[in-house]
């Protein structure tokens, strides 16, 4: 059974890692997802559910989808009811949306998560266009009945995705 909630996660959110159901501390320390954009859709850099603390320092962490034409975006990290501290790492979103004027995917996205964030770079991902439907960047960061402290001082910088109308 818990291999078969384990694979529904990674079919919802196609993850390079999943990290889900801890009740204790999971460290990643010096990992950098595949941020190749030459590969096939991939997914999220990194999605963590039900975790009691995910410490992530000194990571890159790409979502990376096709880039070619567009497909689902990906975030860098993806959490849902998890304590995170990251600290020094990287989380960018990659990937159009998979229909035209969709928003692109924001560089993390955190719901009903409490979270610390020190010396980081989060950068939403492109929103998607054609001639006539034209979607905004992605958030840098996107919250969710969740709460967030930035520390760091001017070593951060949370940027929105490029888009083709006003947002990110």
């Amino acid at each position: 059974e818990e291999l078969a909630r384990q694979a529904k996660i990674m079919e919802d959110f196609g993850a390079q890692i999943v990290v889900a159901d801890n009740a204790g501390t999971v460290v990643l320390q010096n990992v950098r997802t595949n941020g190749s954009p030459s590969a096939w859709h991939i997914g999220a850099g990194v999605v963590a559910s039900d975790t009691g603390r995910l410490v992530i320092q000194g990571c890159t962490l790409e979502g990376i989808s096709t880039a070619g034409f567009p497909t689902s975006p990906e975030s860098g990290l993806v959490a849902v009811n998890t304590l995170l501290a990251v600290s020094d790492t990287a989380l960018l979103a990659d990937g159009h949306g998979a229909e035209f004027g969709e928003p692109g995917p924001a560089g993390a996205r955190l719901e009903n998560c409490v979270a610390h964030f020190a010396r980081v770079r989060v950068i939403g991902g492109v929103g998607t266009a054609d001639e006539f439907f034209q979607g905004p960047g992605g958030a840098g960061i996107e919250l969710v009945d969740s709460s967030l402290v930035i520390a760091g001082g001017p070593a951060n910088l949370v940027q929105g995705g490029k888009g083709w109308t006003s947002g990110g």
